[in-house]
Order: structure tokens, then sequence, then C-alpha cells
């Protein structure tokens, strides 16, 4: 018998258990073509976790493993420690959110809510309650009667979430859910997940190629390229140490420079620069140092260590202003500078002084 909890309760006074989510080496190919290799990820109960990666990169397809969509050539998939690899997808219980919003166009949007409700059974009544509470969840109170045609697409967007949680699943899929929205709505959506996600505690994982939106939305963030998974962590670990030059290039921008330690000393390109090295990086080491535009400052003419910079051109972005800049010794530098710090903007043609500020960089083999 289904018990559903109180209108009170899908206000935030009561939680909806989320479901731990093993992968456990995962495969799938096609004839001679590898999707998915070795996919291995434990998520936590209520934890957000972002698939991010470029298109062929293999997210939407453990995505697709996990809903049911597509059958593994190896591997298990497990939901609350019970493997669910034979499971229909319409017996997982499992919400899904996608790009196309899949809205029906004959039904109001009470009853598109609904719907999940009805399939299971639960008496009209109470679904078109429980419809009610999910959409003032989202709100979209009082849009109950209307048609799907009359909403905008970021409302049709919320409708369709509010759909993928009516039900209270455990765990809840997002696949590119908001790539048909403008920058506005995709912001305002970004919240409303978030938030709506946190008061009801269910399980998400979440696809997207957009690394700003994964940077912002995520408990952890798994960045894949071709089928494997390049780096596991939070936002701030995959954005501050990028394991390798593919994370560091894809997640954020990044400045690569060829590096060397060279009689004790950290050499840039032909640079021998005042640099710390940190430990581990013993003489002989090369690799490359990525560092972030914004780890690059100003610095006063003649200061020690600074590095001479020839503006090329300049892009104005509000609160930052983006230089792309031949540095001295260097090559091409990407810098961004932020407003306000009492410098004027440079102008293409302009040369200054810029200080590196390498203990922020991530040294990569």
């Amino acid at each position: 018998m289904h018990t559903s909890p109180s209108n009170d309760q899908r206000h935030g006074e009561g939680k909806i258990s989320g479901a731990p989510i093993a992968f456990r080496a995962v495969e799938k190919r096609y004839g001679a073509v590898t999707a998915l290799a070795d996919f291995t990820l434990a998520v936590d109960a209520g934890e957000f976790v972002t698939f991010l990666g470029p298109s062929g990169s293999g997210k939407t397809t453990a995505l697709n493993v996990l809903a049911g969509f597509i059958e593994p050539s190896g591997g298990d998939v497990e939901i609350g420690g019970v493997s669910i690899s034979r499971l229909p997808t319409e017996k997982r219980d499992v919400g899904m959110v996608f790009q196309s919003y899949s809205l029906f166009p004959h039904m109001n949007v009470r009853d598109n809510v609904a719907f999940p409700l009805r399939m299971r059974g639960i008496p009209k009544p109470e679904r078109s309650a429980l419809a009610d509470a999910a959409l003032a969840m989202v709100r979209l109170e009082g849009y109950g009667d209307r048609q799907p045609h009359a909403l905008s697409g970021g409302q049709r967007q919320r409708v369709a979430f509010a759909r993928a949680v009516v039900f209270e699943p455990k765990v809840l899929l997002m696949d590119e859910p908001l790539g048909a929205l403008d920058l506005k709505l995709r912001e305002a959506m970004q919240d409303e997940i978030r938030l709506v996600q946190r008061r009801i505690g269910c399980t998400v994982i979440y696809v997207t190629h957009d690394q700003g939106e994964a940077l912002a939305m995520s408990d952890r963030i798994v960045v894949m390229s071709q089928g494997r998974i390049e780096q596991i962590g939070t936002p701030t670990e995959i954005y501050d140490h990028p394991r390798n030059a593919f994370v560091a290039q894809f997640v954020g921008e990044t400045n690569l420079l060829p590096a060397a330690m060279q009689a004790g000393a950290l050499r840039l390109a032909d640079l021998a620069m005042p640099f710390i090295p940190p430990t581990g990086l013993g003489e002989g080491w090369k690799g490359r140092a990525a560092l972030r535009p914004e780890h690059i400052r100003r610095a006063a003419a003649g200061t020690p260590g600074a590095v001479t910079c020839e503006i090329r051109d300049v892009a104005f972005h509000g609160s930052s202003v983006r230089y792309l800049a031949q540095a001295a010794g260097l090559g091409a530098l990407t810098i961004t500078e932020a407003r306000g710090q009492g410098s004027q903007p440079l102008g293409a043609g302009e040369s200054a002084e810029f200080m590196l500020n390498l203990e922020r960089a991530a040294m990569l083999d």
C-alpha cells in the first residue's frame, strides 16, 4: 500500500531519503568501439554528482546504463546496495529529466505532473494534491490548469522537474536539462534545481558538457573523456588541482606552460623563475605548469621575477577584463584581471609587467 507524505512534508519538514549508487567496472562496447571502459564510481545517498565531458566522452552512456535504457557489456550497477542490472527501467524507481521537456500536450500542467502517480495507481484526489504541492515547490502555484503550450521554456522545464520528483524517487537522473534555455534562465534553473534537491534529499546524477554548470551545482564532478574517468573530485579540487592536462583545459581556462627543474630552480620555457618548487619535483623533472588566467597579476615596473607582456587583444567581461598577451620568454598567455582594483584596463598594443602566481599552478607530468 502506498503511503504519501503530507503537504507539510513536501514543503521541507520531511525529506525524501536518497539512495547510494554504485557502478562496478561497467563497460559498454559497440563492436570494436568502447563507449564506456571500467567505469567504477560510488555515489553517496543524497549527493549531487555531475558527469562532465565533451561529446563522445561516455557521460550519457553511463547515465543510460543507470536508467536501464542501455544494457552494459560488463560490470554491475547498484541502487541502495541492490543490483539493478537486470531490472527494466520502470522497475528502477528513478526520476528522469531531459533536455526535451516531453510534456503531454493534451494534458494540463497538473495532470502532466501527476502522471507518474497515476501510473502507480494513486487515487485522483491524492495525486492532484501532490501535483499541486510539487508545483508549489518549483514556484508554479496556480499553474495547474494551464496547458503546456501556454508556458515559457523555463516554466515547462520546471514542470518537467516537478513531474520527475512528485513520486518521491530516491534517485533523480538529469541529462542536459538546461541546454535549450538562454543564459539567464539556465542560471535561475540551476539555483532552483539545487534548492529543491537539498530540500527533498534525493541522489542526483546530472549530465552536462558545460563546465560552469558543473562547478556551480555539484557536490562532486566526474570528468570523462573517451569513455573513461579522468578525475573525480569536488568542484574546488577539480578546478584547483587538475590531475592532467585534459582536465586543466576542459574545466575552466588555463595556461599550459612547458616546465622543468634545472639546477634546483623551476624553468618555464626559457625563463628561470623565483619560485620554491613543491615537494616531489626533483632535479630533471619535466612537465607543464597549468596556471589559471586569474593567477597572473599586474606588477609594478621593475618587480623582481615579473614578466613583460605585450597585450594583443582585450575582451570586456563586466566584472573582469580578459587579455590575450605575448609574454617575453614564455609565449602566448591568457590573463584575467578583475576590475575595480585601482589599475586602469590595458589596451591592445600596450605592455605591462605581470607576476605569475606559481604557488597556485598545478604541476603536471
